[in-house]
């Protein structure tokens, strides 16, 4: 599926549980491979492909398309962790390797991420070999639990990656983190994001901007139009160029407010 994305051609392709945003702007492409909610397919199954399969699939499709390591890159929008049996035997410790194997770069915070607390998540990130982002968690004094921006060069372009979470975690984290954690705050993604972009914009001038989400988009199987509350909010935010969401294990592609949104099952 072919998209209008800014003054590029935008393409959307899905592979099992993989996105690939290909965007192509004077002649060059450049490859965003994202992906979502893997926390329960880690395992081969009859419903999963395990991660073994993952990377091996994942390599031969970026070779298929020309994908390099200059003009691509891999980001994941949340819910990594918990959920299945290596990653809950470990706390995560056996499934980092893996993100690093596969050259992931960035990562929303999921709820689920959450589900062990916030010590982990400086292990992750250096046995994963990638940044969590997430512009709206907060502590209970407001300031900032992790990075909310990314500015990465792909191919000569500037893409910034702004990590959101969704709110809905308020409600979906065990008490015992937020206890823990001395309580947590799920700020809207949108009024962060309006003042952030701006900011952004401004300071870094980036070509492309892409909200890198763990908030979960629908799209209707036969109007193909895209909805939910957080992200159709969020994508009315001026200067966002796409959405990558997760959360609600559907695959979306499409546009919504003129921007692309996607989200792998």
């Amino acid at each position: 599926m072919y998209f209008v994305f800014r003054q590029s051609l935008l393409a959307i392709l899905l592979y099992t549980f993989l996105f690939t945003f290909i965007v192509n702007a004077h002649s060059k492409e450049i490859f965003i491979f994202s992906f979502n909610d893997l926390r329960r397919y880690s395992d081969e199954s009859k419903n999963a492909l395990g991660f073994a399969k993952f990377a091996s699939g994942l390599n031969d499709y970026k070779k298929s398309l020309g994908a390099t390591q200059d003009n691509s890159v891999v980001v994941a929008a949340g819910d990594l962790y918990q959920g299945g049996f290596l990653s809950n035997v470990s706390h995560g410790d056996i499934v980092s390797p893996f993100f690093n194997i596969i050259g992931v770069r960035l990562s929303a915070v999921g709820n689920h991420d959450l589900d062990w607390g916030l010590d982990h998540f400086k292990k992750w990130e250096k046995d994963g070999g990638f940044e969590f982002l997430s512009a709206n968690l907060k502590s209970s004094d407001g300031s900032s639990l992790f990075k909310k921006y990314k500015i990465l060069n792909i191919s000569g372009y500037k893409v910034a990656f702004i990590g959101f979470t969704t709110t809905e975690s308020a409600f979906t984290v065990p008490g015992s983190t937020l206890s823990s954690a001395g309580g947590l705050l799920f700020d809207n993604a949108a009024v962060i994001a309006n003042e952030l972009v701006k900011d952004i914009r401004k300071n870094h001038s980036p070509d492309y901007i892409i909200a890198l989400t763990h908030i979960g988009a629908l799209q209707d199987k036969v109007s193909g139009v895209v909805s939910g509350a957080e992200i159709e909010e969020l994508s009315k935010v001026e200067g966002i160029d796409a959405i990558i969401s997760g959360h609600t294990h559907t695959n979306v592609a499409g546009m919504l407010n003129g921007k692309a949104v996607v989200e792998a099952c």
